[in-house]
């Protein structure tokens, strides 16, 4: 709490106002990924602050707001902007005070890093990049006695019109799971109209990863296929 009055402080000094009353919310059909409103009503002004995760988005809420990009103009070194059309000041990526970034923490990061699994005569590999631009990427191999056996592309959009997993068995078109339910460290994927499997999990246990998949198999009975994974080189 004193976090957030210090930095409600911080902003009304840069842009002259006395304070300034939280509000949490969104108005545009694409917020975006991490979004914090700050609005004030003064004497008909209304004072609207975004952390934009990037200019497209920034653009986005500059057209909800009745004007293009091209009529925003800088009003604070942190990053604040204001629209000539009307009163609204919008930030991307704004930064007061500390100077960093303020922006909603990537909540499948835990994911990332190089993962080793299976046995010596049939090794696991499981790649992860953290978040950017929007995506997690990630890749995996199965190697039986030094051969390939198979790899995987994958693609974990957190958020969108694209969210979900992503994956691409030995390169062929990808299929696509909802995220069906996450949580700290933790998420399942689904998608009923797959073969197999329907569902994927992961889940971050210290320094350890279990994944697994999981459907109907042919004798109807479900299967599970667990994957334990450890950081390569511990």
């Amino acid at each position: 709490m004193q976090r957030h009055a210090q930095f409600r402080q911080q902003l009304a000094a840069a842009i002259g106002i006395d304070d300034l009353h939280v509000m949490a919310g969104g108005f545009v059909p694409q917020p975006p990924e991490a979004l914090d409103m700050t609005a004030q009503v003064a004497g008909g002004r209304v004072l609207a602050v975004v952390h934009a995760a990037s200019d497209a988005i920034l653009r986005i809420f500059t057209s909800a707001l009745g004007g293009p990009a091209a009529s925003l103009q800088p009003i604070h070194p942190g990053g604040l902007y204001m629209l000539k059309s009307k009163v609204a000041v919008l930030g991307a990526g704004l930064a007061l005070g500390s100077g960093a970034a303020m922006a909603a923490p990537a909540e499948f990061d835990w994911l990332a890093g190089h993962w080793c699994g299976g046995t010596e005569e049939r090794r696991l590999d499981e790649v992860w990049l953290p978040e950017a631009g929007g995506a997690l990427l990630g890749m995996s191999r199965t190697l039986s006695h030094g051969d390939m056996e198979s790899f995987e592309y994958m693609r974990l959009v957190p958020a969108g019109k694209a969210a979900g997993l992503h994956v691409q068995p030995n390169g062929v078109a990808p299929t696509t799971f909802v995220i069906a339910d996450h949580g700290e460290n933790w998420v399942v994927f689904e998608n009923p109209q797959h073969d197999f499997p329907k569902r994927i999990e992961y889940r971050r246990d210290g320094t350890a990863l279990k994944a697994s998949i999981s459907g109907p198999a042919d004798d109807g009975k479900i299967l599970r296929i667990p994957f334990d994974y450890r950081r390569c080189g511990d």
